[in-house]
């Protein structure tokens, strides 16, 4: 097996360890040739290219915003190209990332490439709960996906907890190791303790993604900033500003928290390290973000700044420091006025201890797998 498909139904522009993995494929097996098939986004500027000419990214449709019709067709015509692509390039794996991503990769098993190996992956976590109460079409995927499971060669999730609960929701015999698959950044955004050290006077925060005043602590953190009078800042580089977030920070109109358009997830390191402490803001509102472990949490304490997090988000609270810094610490963000911002911040007594996190290491496991099928 030399040729490897993946299926990733959103742009794979919106999920950097999807990007992290083609780079990684490209420079650490050349030799196997790979397609992959995502929506295009609607923003012309995103747009990812692989580090290396074998693998080619196939962008059959726009994602669509439209009513029921227009994004009817969008799905049916990428289900159709990327299951086209499958039968006549035959590749000898299929990957495919989360149940909307699942169709083509399930008829080209079941119907033409049977002994083709199937690897599964998912960002997220969706309870029982969530699949019943969602859209219709995710539901019935999930219960046709469901039945290959015990076909896969490779089943992940992104923590311990989340591959816990996937195991209890699935408990068919031959259900094969759930892997673990974290969402690390790239090695080389490494800071040493002298870069990471932490500034005299204003503690300069920043958030980096989604935005929404529903599903995260937005107004808490923005009365916080308001309230220490310009000794914390909040800067907010997001693309993706649910209905009334935007407004409501530029509607603030204060000179201690800034709001800044979408950036390019390789630039970030020249941006992350103008700071000192990285924000998530997860309200924990569903079990997918109660027992998470974001991405952007490992990239803010690789990239040398602290990290503060909702306390309600369980599966991080394995990664709180004692005694070292970058600090990590989980706040309760419905009383940040009792926070002693100066306790919080100040690196008084603590040592430099470095957090190695790369998708070098994470990845390594599901390529040594591919490679053994080939």
């Amino acid at each position: 097996m030399r040729r490897l498909s993946i299926i990733h139904f959103a742009p794979i522009e919106w999920y950097p360890p999807v990007m992290n993995w083609l780079n990684y494929l490209a420079s650490e097996w050349p030799e196997c040739e790979v397609r992959v098939y995502t929506l295009r986004s609607h923003k012309p500027e995103e747009r990812f290219e692989p580090a290396n000419g074998v693998i080619r990214v196939i962008r059959p449709v726009t994602v669509s915003y439209g009513g029921t019709v227009a994004r009817s067709l969008s799905y049916f015509l990428f289900y159709l190209r990327a299951l086209l692509g499958l039968i006549t390039w035959r590749p000898g794996a299929v990957l495919y990332y989360e149940t909307m991503s699942s169709l083509p990769a399930l008829i080209y098993k079941r119907w033409f490439g049977k002994k083709a190996r199937l690897l599964i992956h998912y960002h997220e976590y969706v309870s029982p709960r969530e699949y019943q109460e969602g859209m219709k079409l995710t539901r019935w995927l999930h219960e046709k996906e469901a039945h290959f499971y015990r076909d896969a060669d490779w089943l992940s999730q992104t923590n311990d907890q989340r591959a816990a609960f996937f195991r209890a929701d699935h408990k068919e015999p031959g259900l094969p190791s759930i892997s673990i698959l974290p969402n690390y950044p790239p090695a080389s955004w490494q800071r040493t303790g002298e870069e990471a050290g932490r500034a005299d006077g204003v503690v300069k925060a920043v958030y980096v993604g989604a935005l929404s005043l529903e599903t995260m602590y937005v107004r808490e953190m923005a009365e916080w900033v308001m309230g220490l009078g310009g000794r914390l800042t909040w800067d907010i580089y997001s693309g993706n500003s649910a209905a009334g977030a935007r407004e409501y920070i530029e509607g603030l109109n204060s000179p201690w928290i800034r709001f800044h358009g979408g950036v390019d997830y390789y630039s970030l390191p020249a941006i992350l390290k103008q700071y000192h402490v990285g924000l998530i803001l997860y309200k924990g509102h569903i079990p997918n973000y109660i027992y998470n472990v974001p991405n952007k949490l490992y990239e803010y304490l690789v990239s040398g700044l602290d990290a503060w997090f909702p306390s309600v988000m369980t599966s991080s609270l394995g990664l709180l420091t004692e005694g070292a810094y970058p600090r990590v610490a989980a706040l309760d963000f419905t009383r940040l006025k009792e926070v002693d911002l100066f306790s919080l911040s100040t690196r008084e007594g603590l040592i430099f201890r470095a957090h190695r996190y790369s998708y070098e290491q994470a990845l390594r496991p599901l390529l040594e797998k591919l490679k053994q099928m080939a």
